[in-house]
């Protein structure tokens, strides 16, 4: 499945095959046909290193 991938600390994202991810009785596999534009989303921000996405804000 196509991917949009940011695997290195430096401006910009690739769009990479990836394959489709495992999952398990308590989980779900969705499926977006068009996904919104977020750019800061996918923006490399000092300070934000040791996230991971997707978390859970408490």
């Amino acid at each position: 499945m196509k991917s949009l991938v940011k695997a290195k600390r430096e401006p910009g994202i690739w769009m990479e095959d990836v394959p489709v991810p495992e999952y398990g009785v308590n989980d779900v596999l969705i499926k977006i046909k068009k996904p919104p534009s977020v750019v800061p989303t996918f923006t490399f921000t000092p300070g934000m290193t040791g996230h991971r996405l997707p978390f859970l804000s408490r």
